[in-house]
């Protein structure tokens, strides 16, 4: 409760901005007013806990037993993990790294990579899953399409878990396409298609069929 009362007076509100929040509960309880409502903001280490803003400002001149509301930093700006965009559009991923607040330039470059299809996203700087800010910056590369020139025989990756498969398979520019699991369980893949020894395009998409039961290192 305030310490002051002085009806039918006005106060001027005192700064509490940067103040320890102890600090500023005590100073408005000494000037006979209340605290409202507070939020939270988030801040470096050595502002946790000081009054980031107040309502009303600093100097306002108020009734005594009013409200001031609070801003407090509290805790550090939540990471993001860069969306997995690979194999998707341009488009499409320009859009999902945007909404996660993530800054994406307007210069997105052709990789020697091919994809399935034409302005499908190959690779991204940093890689998805790399935590990043709100406002950083994620570059994306994209695939002109399959390359009809350029043959890549398909090599056997039945036996491999799900990541060791992957790494096989983009090295040959191919892409892995699982199928009925997730990839993050890092799964024993069982059967794929196209079947070993095919040949394919350069950039073709390789199906990946796992063993549920069989779960990996991730």
């Amino acid at each position: 409760m305030p310490r002051v009362t002085r009806h039918g007076t006005e106060i001027s509100v005192p700064d509490i901005s940067n103040r320890p929040l102890p600090e500023a509960l005590e100073a408005l309880a000494e000037a006979g007013l209340f605290v409202g409502d507070s939020t939270t903001h988030s801040g470096t280490e050595l502002q946790q806990g000081l009054v980031r803003s107040q309502n009303p400002r600093a100097g306002a001149k108020t009734k005594p037993g009013r409200r001031v509301h609070l801003t407090i930093y509290r805790g550090f700006p939540e990471p993001i993990p860069v969306p997995d965009v690979i194999l998707a559009s341009l488009r499409d991923a320009r859009s999902d790294l945007r909404r996660t607040g993530l800054i994406v330039p307007p210069d997105e470059l052709p990789d020697t990579t091919r994809s399935p299809f034409p302005d499908m996203v190959t690779r991204t700087e940093p890689p998805a899953g790399e935590l990043l800010q709100k406002g950083d910056t994620v570059r994306i590369w994209y695939g002109l399409g399959l390359n009809p020139n350029y043959s890549v025989e398909v090599p056997n990756v039945a036996g491999s878990q799900h990541n060791a498969a992957e790494q096989i398979l983009r090295q040959l520019h191919l892409w892995p396409s699982p199928l009925g699991y997730d990839k993050k369980d890092n799964p024993l893949i069982s059967r794929q298609s196209p079947e070993p020894g095919s040949f394919v395009p350069q950039g073709s998409t390789i199906r990946l069929f796992a063993d549920s039961s069989r779960v990996g290192e991730r």
